[in-house]
């Protein structure tokens, strides 16, 4: 790192750097050239980098360059395995330091490599695979953005950590360029809070993104747009895979723009799915506004970026900071690596120390989740007295 001083990372989230350190944080570059790393801001032992080999020492390499947790960091997480989706398709580095920001030996994990990366990269992502067993590697065709192969590919996955021997309670998605807010045990807490229920935002369905259809093929289900982010419960994942009407569906979707924005809400928000399998549907419809800010990531909705946007998302950077390490979401979204990657690796570094500090994990509280609105409703809560918004610096703000 540019600044010799071991403080850089807490001056940051602070807001405390002066004008020069920001400078330089700014214009520090991450060198990943040829697998060898600069080493994380944190490691001074790995002052040579690390190389990823496929000889007998690989395991042994990933889990000392990326720091693999190698057994649970309590009984209440082990107790409470979670699992994860990913689609992925370049930056080996990033998705595995990505990967292992979120890896408990618990849990499970299902990567989704896109057919356009190159033998390399899958090569590389396939030594998660080898190396740990919770960790899936699949290969389901191309995927292209706004595409239905995205659907293909998550569904895929969904489909193939509920058919695993493994009693994961809920699933999140995540891409390429996620990092978490939280540790594993403060998101075990989260997902308790919300009961068996879905999270996702949910928003009114344009009629633009129908194409290709001829006006008399009608939707199998009530179409609603949502984020591809959502939080899965294990009850509800085992209903969608099994569904005749979620086939249905995604047959219909294929023939849709932006497929995986209509995927969960539309499952989710239709009784014809969730009442009949006694799962607890996502919204009434006319409260849709109270899910305009699901709890699964922060970047879009933002109206504070310091980074630049992408897509309409922001790419966090160091001024973001301050604020992001505060957010009340589960996620990150966008970090990129070669952006700014000192807020990359400050995130991780403080969310990792967090998840080792037994005595802060004692007194986390998520009993505030509690209240989300699709967890009120589900309790038979009146939606009129339920309010529920973001603010764009911090944070959460729950009434009603």
């Amino acid at each position: 790192m540019p600044i010799q001083d071991e403080h850089w990372c807490e001056r940051m989230i602070n807001g405390d750097l002066s004008i020069n350190e920001t400078k330089r944080l700014k214009e520090w570059k991450f060198n990943e050239e040829n697998f060898y790393v600069e080493p994380p801001p944190d490691e001074d032992e790995m002052d040579e980098g690390i190389e990823i080999t496929e000889e007998d020492d690989k395991c042994l390499n990933l889990q000392k360059l990326f720091l693999f947790h190698n057994k649970p960091l309590s009984k209440e997480e082990n107790e409470y395995p979670l699992a994860y989706a990913m689609v992925t398709h370049k930056s080996v580095i990033q998705t595995m330091t990505m990967v292992s920001s979120v890896y408990q030996p618990q849990n499970a994990y299902c990567i989704v490599v896109d057919d356009k990366s190159s033998d390399d990269f899958l090569k590389k992502i396939q030594m998660l695979a080898d190396c740990f067993p919770n960790i899936f590697v699949l290969n389901v065709g191309t995927i292209e953005w706004c595409k239905f192969g995205v659907v293909r590919a998550v569904f895929t996955c969904l489909k193939h950590l509920t058919e695993k021997n493994h009693n994961w309670r809920y699933l999140q998605y995540l891409s390429g360029v996620d990092l978490p807010l939280k540790t594993n045990l403060e998101m075990v807490r989260i997902f308790k809070q919300l009961n068996g229920t879905i999270n996702a935002d949910v928003l009114p369905f344009e009629r633009y993104r129908v194409r290709l259809l001829k006006g008399s093929i009608k939707p199998p289900l009530t179409l609603w747009k949502s984020s591809l982010s959502a939080l899965i419960s294990r009850e509800a994942a085992d209903v969608m895979v099994k569904s005749d009407k979620v086939k249905n569906l995604l047959n219909y979707l294929q023939y849709t723009w932006c497929s995986d924005e209509s995927l969960w809400a539309t499952i989710a928000g239709n009784p014809e799915v969730c009442k009949e399998e006694k799962l607890k549907e996502i919204t009434s419809k006319t409260f849709y506004n109270l899910y305009k800010h699901p709890i699964t990531r922060t970047g879009k909705q933002l109206a504070r970026c310091y980074g630049k946007f992408v897509k309409e998302s922001c790419v966090f950077g160091v001024d973001d900071m301050p604020n992001l390490i505060r957010r009340p979401e589960l996620v990150a979204h966008k970090m990129y690596m070669d952006f700014e990657p000192a807020a990359y690796f400050c995130l991780w570094k403080k969310v990792r120390e967090r998840a080792l500090d037994w005595r802060e994990q004692k007194t986390f509280n998520a009993q505030v989740y509690s209240q989300l609105p699709s967890v009120r409703i589900a309790r038979g809560d009146p939606e009129e007295q339920i309010q529920y918004f973001f603010d764009d610096i911090c944070h959460l703000s729950i009434s009603g």
